[in-house]
C-alpha cells in the first residue's frame, strides 16, 4: 500500500466547527445534548445522540459480527433512532458521552486545508450574532464544564473540497431570528451545512481510534481499522436528534423539526453565551421542500463555525 489509503471523516448533526487561527487545524466539538432542552419559546428539543460509527469489517479481529462488545445494546439504539434504518447495515457504533476522540495516522497533505470551508462556513457565527463568534475557551479545556460537550476531536491534517460541503436547502438561504414572543428578525441569513467531509491520504496501513474520557489519559476504549478493496476507509462522527419519521413517537414537539431551532445549542458554546431569548436561529421562511432523494426525514441539525 505505498500509495496509501483515503480516509473519509463524516461530520453530520449539531457540531460546531472551530478552525486554528492558522487555519492548519480545527477543532471539532459536539454540544451535549443528550438530556432534556428547553428552548427559549418554552419548547422541549428532541434529545441529540453523539455517535462514532465506522464499518466493523474494517475492524482487525472481525469475526462476521458487528454489534459485539464494543457496541452495546444502548448505542445500537442511539444509531437505529438517528440513522436511517437501511444505513446500519454492517455499522458498528460508539456512544460518546464527555469523550475526546483521537487518530493520529502519518497522511500525505501534511497540515488541515481548510480553504474551501472558509470559502463557504454556513454559517459563521460572526455573521449570526456579532460578538458571539469566539468559543469558550473551557470547551477546549482538558475537563470542559459538565454537560457543556459530548465529544471533541482535534483534525491537523487532511483536506475539504466543495463537494464534501452538503448543504440544507439547495444552499438556500435560511433567515435567522430569535425564538419566542415577537421572532424578531435580526436581518442575518446563511445557508445551512449538514454534512461535511474531511479526507486524508493515510500513509499507515490501519488507522486506530480511541476514546479518552475528558482529563483521563488512558483510552477507555480503542478499534483499529483497516481499508477495503478499494483502499477506502469512512466513519462518521454524529450528532443527530431522535425524531426521524420512522420513530415519530420520539418527536418532543413537531415545532421543532421543520425549522432549524436546535442551532440555539450553539450559543452555549460562545464564551459571551447570551440571553436564551436573545439567540437568532434559522427559520425556513423559503418553506423550501426536499426531494425523496435527499431523504430529510429528522429534524434540522445544522452546524456552526466559531472563532478560536
Amino acid at each position: 500500500m505505498s500509495g496509501g489509503f483515503t480516509l473519509q471523516i463524516v461530520l453530520t448533526g449539531l457540531i460546531a466547527l472551530v478552525p486554528s487561527q492558522d487555519q492548519k487545524s480545527m477543532w471539532i466539538l459536539l454540544p451535549d445534548a443528550r438530556d432534556d432542552y428547553y428552548a427559549s419559546d418554552g419548547m422541549l428539543m428532541p434529545k441529540h445522540r453523539p455517535l462514532l460509527v465506522y464499518p466493523c469489517k474494517l475492524r482487525t479481529g472481525y469475526a462476521g459480527k458487528c454489534q459485539d462488545d464494543e457496541s452495546d445494546a444502548a448505542a445500537v439504539a442511539d444509531l437505529s433512532r438517528t440513522f436511517r434504518p437501511d444505513a446500519l447495515k454492517g455499522m458498528g457504533v460508539w456512544q460518546l458521552a464527555g469523550d475526546t476522540v483521537t487518530l493520529a495516522p502519518k497522511t500525505a497533505e501534511g497540515s488541515l486545508d481548510l480553504t474551501k470551508l472558509m470559502a463557504a462556513p454556513g454559517p459563521d457565527m460572526a455573521k449570526v450574532m456579532p460578538g458571539a463568534e469566539s468559543i469558550d475557551q473551557d470547551s477546549t479545556n482538558p475537563i470542559p464544564l459538565k454537560g457543556l460537550l459530548a465529544a471533541r476531536l482535534d483534525i491537523l491534517t487532511g483536506r475539504i473540497d466543495m463537494n464534501d460541503l452538503v448543504p440544507y436547502c439547495n444552499n438556500r438561504d435560511y433567515t435567522f431570528k430569535t425564538l419566542g414572543a415577537g421572532t424578531a428578525v435580526n436581518g442575518n441569513k446563511s445557508h445551512l451545512l449538514k454534512q461535511v467531509t474531511i479526507r486524508m491520504t493515510v500513509l499507515d496501513p490501519n488507522v486506530t481510534l480511541k476514546l479518552f474520557t475528558f482529563g483521563d489519559n488512558m483510552a477507555r476504549a480503542s478499534i483499529t481499522l483497516t481499508p477495503d478493496a478499494s483502499n477506502l476507509m469512512t466513519i462518521f462522527l454524529s450528532n443527530q436528534s431522535e425524531c426521524p419519521k420512522w420513530q415519530a413517537n420520539l418527536c418532543q414537539d413537531p415545532r421543532h423539526t421543520q425549522d432549524a431551532h436546535h442551532f440555539e445549542l450553539f450559543y452555549e458554546l460562545s464564551d459571551k453565551r447570551p440571553p436564551q431569548h436573545l439567540r437568532p436561529v434559522p427559520y425556513n421562511d423559503t418553506k423550501c421542500t426536499y426531494s425523496a432523494a435527499d431523504a430529510e426525514d429528522r429534524p434540522i441539525c445544522p452546524m456552526a463555525m466559531f472563532k478560536p
